[in-house]
């Protein structure tokens, strides 16, 4: 925070905008965008003209570091597995319900026999708020680690987390006759997200081995994206798509993955939502396969130890990861504040997604999780893209919305009778933040509504046609 503040300060004194680019930050923490320091960068973008903050999405797509599900009384449980010094969890909840979960501590033996060896009460979030609380699990006269578990009052949310510390007779991998597992309980009500490094989500036991399994929660890759200022709306959070993959390297023979389809979503590409639902990346660029600068240093060991990294010339090398595609529309963003320097954070934000490609990778039911937006447009963004006009699709459905620019009411006319059938057909109007701002349920084949004026601010707004959550159609509107 107080470097974007230094970096906005010295701009603002040169009477220049500025782009910040952040390729950093954790997995743990509310992933709503309503910590302090996400608030203060806030506050810092919006409080000039060209102040703009871009940052990486995250580099863990496929890793299952997100738990998340709603407690209804039952006991549900999850391992933890040690795989350094100490096991660490972290959850997350919402005032109002919260307030209901409850949580528990356990060591388990699962080889060569599953048997609970110490554990440690229930307790309600609300028990010990804003204290570290230390406990000592032992089995007979065996220490097994020292648990200490924290949790935080935030005003409208919580936080409950569980550091441990296994003894050294609880080895990390185990061997060939013993392993232990750490087992997180929940209880109570309330919707839970937690994260950790530390999950076991595959090898389970089935029912007939381990009758208590069928209460087991195994984490998701639902939740992976970078949290703080990530999550936040006046950030621009970017994801990877494929940018290559073959070039010729240092030696000047060809380096090829014929794995890698060009223009694919990086596996590897963090997604959202937000915590609170909200569409995180905001936007796609190539980050996978990039050759950029580096030290003259760096490239000659390169070189000399893994020259498949190194591209011809000696000048570049390959790298991989949001940390790539970030500053791409960094740099975009740079050319629309030279073009517009007097541009809030807001229209450059609205020019970025408004302007986004859409191909047979990202399909048409955009935004989403995985690819926010689309794919940057860099000539677009700068240029100017048409606004208003429907996208072109494949669907059968007819639909269509006018005046578009509109000052005054808005007519949507949808026609439904290509489908063989659907349950459930609505209008979708999603602000250039991806927050839903209208949902109208639909009813018959071919009809209008109407939007009264007022009811929408002036700004650009994504309407989609969605029959059974599918959008069938969309196209932008731009409210005078």
């Amino acid at each position: 925070m107080e470097a974007i503040k230094y970096i906005f300060d010295k701009a603002d004194q040169m009477g220049e905008p500025a782009v910040i680019n952040i390729s950093l930050g954790t997995y743990f923490g509310s992933h709503d965008g309503k910590d302090i320091q996400a608030q203060s960068i806030d506050n810092l973008i919006s409080s000039a003209p060209g102040h703009v903050v871009v940052c990486s999405a995250g580099n863990a797509g496929t890793a299952p570091l997100h738990l998340g599900y709603t407690l209804n009384g039952d006991t549900n449980y999850t391992w933890l597995q040690q795989s350094s010094n100490y096991v660490y969890i972290q959850a997350w909840g919402d005032s109002g319900s919260f307030e209901n979960a409850n949580f528990a501590l356990a060591i388990e033996r699962i080889k060569p026999d599953y048997t609970t060896l110490a554990s440690l009460p229930f307790t309600n979030i609300l028990s010990y708020p804003d204290s570290v609380i230390t406990d000592t699990l032992w089995s007979g006269s065996n220490r097994l680690g020292i648990v200490q578990y924290y949790a935080q009052n935030l005003g409208d949310r919580y936080s409950f987390e569980y550091l441990i510390y296994p003894d050294s007779s609880v080895n990390i991998n185990g061997n060939d006759t013993t392993r232990y597992f750490w087992k997180f309980m929940t209880t109570g009500s309330g919707r839970m997200d937690a994260w950790s490094y530390d999950m076991v989500f595959d090898n389970l036991p089935d029912s007939l081995t381990l009758p208590s399994i069928t209460k087991y929660k195994k984490p998701d890759t639902d939740q992976t994206i970078v949290s703080s200022f990530t999550c936040s709306d006046k950030v621009i959070t970017v994801g990877s798509y494929i940018n290559r993959n073959y070039y010729t390297n240092v030696n000047y023979t060809i380096t090829r993955d014929t794995t890698l389809q060009v223009g694919e979503l990086s596996t590897f590409s963090s997604h959202g939502p937000t915590r609170d639902g909200r569409i995180k990346p905001d936007i796609t660029a190539t980050g996978e396969w990039i050759l950029s600068c580096s030290t003259q240093a760096e490239l000659n060991i390169l070189a000399a130890t893994e020259p498949e990294k190194v591209a011809a010339g000696k000048k570049h090398k390959r790298s991989s990861g949001t940390s790539m595609s970030a500053p791409v529309v960094a740099g975009i963003a740079a050319l629309y504040l030279q073009k517009n320097p007097s541009a809030m954070w807001s229209d450059v934000k609205t020019a970025i997604l408004g302007c986004a490609d859409r191909d047979q990778f990202t399909g048409s039911n955009l935004p989403d999780n995985y690819w926010g937006y689309g794919k940057v447009n860099g000539y677009g963004v700068v240029k100017g893209c048409s606004i208003g006009i429907d996208e072109i699709y494949d669907s059968p459905v007819g639909f269509s919305f006018y005046p578009n620019p509109s000052a005054s009411e808005t007519m949507f006319a949808y026609d439904l009778s290509a489908l063989p059938t659907y349950h459930r057909a609505y209008l979708e109007v999603t602000d250039a933040m991806g927050r839903t701002v209208q949902s109208i349920p639909l009813k018959g084949l071919a009809n209008s509504i109407e939007i009264s004026k007022g009811t929408l601010n002036s700004g650009l707004y994504f309407c989609s046609l969605r029959v059974d959550g599918k959008i069938m159609r969309t196209g932008k509107l731009v409210i005078l």
